[in-house]
């Protein structure tokens, strides 16, 4: 098997990569069904914003909690009631159209719901993958889980597209709750890895979340990572929202042309899913990089002219965000003991929706306020300003460095042991 596919060769892997492609799928297929019905109903942008504001405001409370959780309590159980219970809003929210009055309340309460149930899967799921996988395969893993993510990104949006167009938002939402129900019954089937039995709590560790973040101030290198993708998640994380007011009020789009929007992006993110598969080593240098080009990708956007343009744009943005949101994660896990695997994932997701509420807002107010396009440059900016900060606190750190015109890692391997007993897996660079 090819070098971008090993992790396949895991039989227990290929059965979770099956159930993690329809959730992920599903969860695609309900939030853009869920915002172009919000949409619909108000005809207002800020709504749509206020939809995806319900729906990762969750996951600030959730994350860390559920990745403690996921440190102590078995961890593929918890994928298959959480998939059963990310069903049920989709279940109701389609009822409720078929046979009843629905309401933009309605759209929040069920969106809210959702993230809840998705903001205990995150940090489970990338927990669990830890569980199926070697460490010599465990970046591979992460990479065709990204392929997986970024697949479902185009399957989702276009499944929703046509539903919405050929039957209705009620049907499209039975669609997806059959699909989290199928999921949870492929992730029962899975055997059952026992963890590690020497990764041992150290003396002077710290029980709980407190020993995440004990282990987060020894090393502030992940610390300036998590900051970078809590502030680039906040605005180009939140694509959904802007693709949503573009397609609709700047080019006037229909269901299936604004699923195929979506779509372009997720065929780059795709493209970005394998190079990073390819990767034996995650990189500080290929976050700062992808950052940085990202926005200026976002500003470029924002002055397409055409439909077509702005699709073709969104080839190299989902590349790009792909390979930043993967590199970034692989950068935090790979440098983090299995043990803490759970809670450093519950801790990185809740930076990367920590402004996600509030910027979905800003950018459907900004929408309203000046252009559909704002969003987009505001987006390109962010970026672009908090990678070059990035890069400042990371050199100072004396983990990165321009050489030869060029941007290199000072970071040594991962694989050389700490001599700090707490942070056993790191490099011995100290700031990593």
């Amino acid at each position: 098997m090819s070098r971008t596919f090993r992790s396949l060769k895991v039989e227990s892997f290929r059965w979770y990569a099956t159930a993690s492609l329809m959730t992920n799928t599903a969860m695609w297929m309900q939030r853009i069904t869920q915002d172009w019905l919000a949409i619909q109903l108000t005809g207002d942008g800020a709504a749509v914003g206020f939809t995806t504001a319900m729906q990762f405001l969750p996951g600030l409370i959730i994350g860390p909690i559920a990745g403690n959780f996921a440190d102590r309590w078995p961890r593929r159980m918890m994928l298959v009631i959480d998939c059963i219970a990310m069903s049920l809003p989709a279940l109701m929210l389609g009822l409720i159209i078929m046979f009843g009055h629905p309401s933009i309340w309605h759209v929040y309460g069920f969106a809210a719901a959702l993230g809840v149930a998705s903001g205990v899967d995150s940090p489970v799921r990338q927990a669990y993958v830890r569980d199926l996988m070697d460490k010599d395969d465990l970046i591979n893993a992460m990479g065709l889980s990204g392929i997986i993510f970024h697949t479902s990104r185009i399957i989702g949006p276009a499944i929703a597209g046509f539903l919405i167009a050929a039957v209705g938002v009620a049907y499209s939402f039975m669609g997806v709750s059959a699909a989290y129900l199928v999921a949870a019954g492929v992730l029962f089937g899975i055997k059952v890895k026992p963890r590690e039995p020497d990764d041992v709590m150290t003396p002077g560790e710290k029980p709980g979340l407190a020993g995440g973040f004990q282990l987060l101030r020894q090393n502030p290198g992940l610390i300036v990572v998590m900051a970078l993708t809590a502030c680039v998640s906040s605005f180009a994380g939140n694509f959904q929202v802007s693709i949503t007011i573009m397609a609709t009020k700047a080019f006037h789009l229909g269901a299936g042309e604004f699923g195929s929007l979506t779509s372009m992006m997720a065929i780059g993110s795709i493209f970005g899913a394998f190079q990073v598969a390819r990767l034996y080593r995650p990189s500080f240098a290929i976050v700062l990089l992808a950052a940085g080009l990202l926005g200026f990708c976002y500003l470029i956007a924002s002055a397409a002219p055409s439909p077509i343009v702005f699709g073709i744009i969104l080839l190299p943005i989902g590349m790009l965000s792909n390979m930043y949101l993967s590199t970034a994660n692989a950068v935090v896990q790979l440098r983090v003991p299995p043990r803490f695997q759970g809670r450093i994932a519950g801790i990185y997701m809740a930076c990367g929706y920590v402004f996600v509420p509030v910027s979905a807002i800003v950018i459907g107010v900004l929408a309203d306020r000046f252009t559909p396009r704002t969003p987009l440059a505001v987006a390109g900016l962010i970026c672009l300003i908090t990678a070059g900060m990035a890069y400042a606190a990371l050199h100072l750190l004396k983990v990165v460095a321009w050489r030869g015109k060029r941007l290199i890692e000072l970071d040594p391997a991962i694989d050389v042991p700490s001599k700090n007993p707490l942070s056993e897996g790191f490099a011995d660079n100290p700031n990593c």
